[in-house]
């Protein structure tokens, strides 16, 4: 198994990928594994798994067919449905996050495995995803498109850290870049400086207090 997504709901953490079907689960109050054969229609990997109360959705991937999609899993259920393609120019290895109550979600890339040439790797597009009409709607952009990143939010904020923007699907150099995107304002603010830092002076260096604050 490679190239992995994970997300963690209750005492348990729910792995997917690396073009295996299946669900492998781990209980952290027991320490055991489960493989509970609760497969998807599309295995694949480069998913961005976002929880929502208890369920899991993989926005993007790449999947054998179709590409950019989004699947569902209801941990309660044991169940998958698909939800809608990514309406922006990429296939999967996109940042997402869940706050306010939707799915945001921004960047990423072709799979140039295909051999799909796109014009417009890496994108800098951003989408909200409502969980419960499964509808997109577009919000500001990323300042600079990145695949491959970091990412995670404190329910206000989504932080997209470091990344590619080579456009392909190797291992390129990847970018000292911190970009945090702010739900009220809709706005974006990004450093450039180097996102490890040792010894630091904090009223210096705006990564060293609390992630991204200019």
């Amino acid at each position: 198994l490679e190239e992995m997504s994970a997300a963690v709901i209750g005492e348990k953490m729910y792995t997917l990928g690396g073009w295996h079907p299946g669900v492998y689960v781990f209980n952290f109050a027991t320490r055991t594994w489960s493989h509970p054969l609760h497969n998807r229609q599309y295995p694949g990997n480069h998913y961005a798994a976002v929880t929502v109360g208890a369920r899991i959705f993989l926005i993007g991937g790449f999947t054998a067919h179709p590409q950019g999609i989004v699947q569902i899993y209801d941990t309660v259920q044991g169940s998958w449905t698909l939800g809608p393609i990514l309406p922006w120019s990429a296939h999967g290895s996109v940042s997402a996050a869940y706050l306010r109550g939707e799915i945001h979600a921004c960047g990423g890339l072709f799979d140039d495995d295909l051999g799909v040439v796109n014009p417009n790797n890496n994108p800098e597009d951003c989408f909200r995803l409502n969980p419960t009409t499964l509808v997109w709607t577009r919000f500001a952009s990323m300042i600079r498109g990145v695949d491959h990143a970091a990412f995670g939010t404190d329910g206000d904020h989504f932080f997209v850290f470091g990344g590619r923007d080579a456009g392909r699907n190797r291992a390129d150099p990847g970018i000292a870049l911190c970009q945090k995107y702010t739900y009220d304002s809709d706005s974006w603010w990004v450093t450039e400086a180097p996102l490890f830092v040792v010894d630091c002076v904090c009223s210096q260096c705006p990564l060293c207090h609390l992630f991204c604050v200019p």
